[in-house]
């Protein structure tokens, strides 16, 4: 039997000041595509106390920590930017990290998991195993349970965070293929619409 490649190493760079997250906005600002994910905590509150929000850019990963960030508008304005699609996966408890943190729900968004379905690979198929199935590469699982609240995060936990966006823009534009293949982009679209404006009713009513 033939084994499953372990993950390369991944490279990112961590942002925990105002002044560098407007920097890295500033060049992000002309992205056609960004992949997120968060971290957060919920053991003891109702809603996820947000921990970490990952990005990636396709070429860059960041891990930007909310803990020492003050200035949001500049990330704001880029979650809520029609001309940028947002790719997720899995992206339900994302969505309410952001609403419930910023305030905001990212808008268009592509959620990997609701493609996955789409292309019969199961309603509710991890990350890890999209990334398996497309990448052939095997992620570690280990930080799942950690605690993201801690500071410093660790190596391990960072490195955790940055795998969770490094292959999402790779999954996308295979699953983009056979979707158009298929003819099941427009009906994986408008699931992916309607999920947000879920959301997004939420967070005029009772958020």
């Amino acid at each position: 039997m033939n084994e499953v490649p372990l993950k390369p190493p991944v490279s990112y760079r961590y942002i925990d000041t105002d002044a560098a997250l407007a920097e890295a906005c500033l060049r992000w600002q002309n992205s056609k595509v960004l992949a997120l994910d968060t971290e957060f905590m919920r053991v003891t509150t109702f809603y996820p106390n947000a921990a970490l929000f990952q990005l990636s850019d396709g070429e860059d990963i960041a891990l930007i920590d909310p803990l020492g960030i003050e200035s949001w508008e500049p990330f704001s304005a880029l979650m809520v930017d029609p001309a940028i699609v947002k790719i997720l996966h899995s992206c339900s408890e994302d969505l309410l990290v952001f609403i419930n943190f910023l305030g905001i729900v990212p808008a268009p968004l592509i959620d990997t998991q609701v493609a996955s379905s789409m292309l019969e690979h199961g309603l509710s198929i991890s990350y890890q195993n999209v990334v398996k199935h497309y990448m052939d590469i095997e992620l570690p699982k280990g930080e799942t349970r950690s605690d993201w609240l801690q500071r410093p995060l660790t190596e391990d936990q960072r490195e955790y965070a940055a795998l969770d966006v490094a292959y999402l823009h790779e999954i996308w534009e295979l699953q983009t293929k056979q979707l158009n293949e298929l003819g099941r982009m427009q009906w994986m679209q408008e699931e992916c619409a309607r999920l947000a404006d879920q959301y997004a009713e939420e967070l005029s009513g009772d958020f």
